[in-house]
């Protein structure tokens, strides 16, 4: 298995077998933070593992890759 910065990497054609497994996640607090210690501001998901995972640029790229958009509390 092949990982970056600690995550499972994803490639394409993985992908491709079901892309509704994976999503792109936007600003989510619980994302794993990058070996910096900045934390990921969009950073891929697996729904069927709950995981946070690296997806290729390929994959960010392609059409069919649902992205969620954390939805922050208003005070």
């Amino acid at each position: 298995m092949n990982t970056k910065y600690g995550l499972k990497k994803i490639y394409k054609v993985d992908y491709n077998l079901n892309p509704e497994r994976y999503e792109l996640r936007i600003d989510f607090s619980d994302a794993p933070l990058c070996p910096y210690g900045n934390s990921f501001r969009a950073i891929g998901y697996d729904k069927i593992e709950n995981e946070y995972i690296w997806l290729v640029t390929s994959i960010l790229k392609d059409k069919r890759l649902k992205t969620i958009n954390y939805k922050h509390d208003k005070k």
